[in-house]
């Protein structure tokens, strides 16, 4: 977690561990994405679902970097399978938490890491109780964020889990979804 530009809270995904996921998915032709605090390379130079994951958040394929998660923390990683495939690296690699956020991706996270946990360490260095947090999500991967923090807000173009877990539903993104959301929380005028 990165907060004025200071690390504030950290717990990288296990160095090895990640390494052997990695060797594992390069046989299978699945790419990854990894990530530290400011960063994030994938390591294949091309692949179509890394650019149709990364597409629908508005990204653009990260660029290609063969050790970069040699080399540094990675904080988060990006596996691209499928769902049928990709419950095989849920049932086997328990080293991590996997949550798909996309229907060709899953997050690979530490165990028991998530965007909860971060809010949870934002929130205690900036002594705010958790029920005065607002936290705004669309996918699987923001299900436990809105239930932990006092008023969840889903995006309506959200998926419906991360629908039936928020406090509130928004607009979608294209509507001023999250415009709409602060105003609905008192946060706008």
């Amino acid at each position: 977690m990165v907060f004025n530009g200071e690390v504030i809270y950290e717990r990288p995904l296990l160095k090895n561990e990640l390494l052997e996921l990695e060797q594992v998915a390069l046989r299978n032709e699945h790419p990854m994405v990894f990530l530290n605090e400011k960063e994030l390379f994938a390591n294949t130079p091309d692949h179509e679902s890394i650019h149709e994951g990364m597409g629908s958040i508005k990204l653009v394929h990260p660029p290609f970097h063969e050790t970069f998660h040699h080399d540094n923390k990675i904080y988060q990683a990006l596996l691209f399978v499928e769902e049928q495939e990709g419950r095989w690296y849920e049932r086997n690699q328990t080293q991590f938490d996997f949550v798909r956020w996309h229907e060709k991706s899953l997050d690979v996270l530490p165990p028991g890491g998530s965007k909860a946990e971060g809010i949870k360490s934002m929130l205690q260095s900036l002594e705010v109780p958790e029920k005065d947090a607002v936290a705004f999500g669309d996918g699987l991967n923001d299900i436990e964020m809105l239930e932990y923090v006092g008023c969840g807000v889903a995006m309506g173009n959200g998926v419906e889990e991360a629908k039936q877990a928020a406090d509130f539903v928004t607009a979608s993104v294209e509507e001023d979804g999250i415009y709409k959301g602060l105003v609905h929380v008192g946060l706008l005028k």
